[in-house]
């Protein structure tokens, strides 16, 4: 019988001694009476039980890992957050939500707005398309001075 020392096996598969005495211990490495491991046993046990742990992984490791990549995960999704609301990319939802009533808060003036400013356009029609054009013409100053609407201006109010 070819026999090695828990501290040659721990060398040959890239282990620490006492994980060779635990495999050991577990039946997988098989140990003789004189203290060291039967070599061609312990290769054969070893890969044995690689192979089974490759299809038929520890539940208790596999959840481990599991918890581990959804620990990771989060942490990069974290870190990513931070950076972009570090680029001003992402905005908490209150303050993107009291800029969006304001924004409605203008477009309502502007709307109230327009049969003021477009009377005087529409008092001197003379027919229906003349009141239309005057009307659309109001109605696009409008919609323009909306559109120049410095939205980040509003957020800092």
């Amino acid at each position: 019988m070819n026999t090695r020392t828990a501290k040659t096996l721990a060398e040959l598969f890239d282990l620490l001694e006492r994980r060779i005495q635990q495999l050991a211990a577990e039946g997988i490495i098989p140990r003789t009476k004189t203290g060291q491991y039967d070599f061609l046993g312990a290769v054969r046990g070893y890969v044995g039980y690689l192979r089974k742990r490759g299809l038929d992984p520890d539940p208790v490791e596999a959840d481990l890992y599991a918890q581990r990549a959804r620990l990771t995960k989060e942490q990069a999704d974290k870190a990513e957050m931070d950076n972009r609301k570090t680029k001003s990319e992402l905005v908490p939802v209150t303050e993107a939500a009291k800029l969006l009533e304001k924004v409605v808060l203008a477009l309502r003036s502007r709307i109230l707005a327009l049969p003021i400013k477009a009377a005087p356009h529409v008092h001197g029609c003379r027919s229906i398309a003349e009141t239309k054009d005057a009307l659309e013409l109001s109605l696009h100053d409008a919609l323009n001075e909306l559109a120049q609407l410095d939205v980040a201006m509003l957020g800092s109010r």
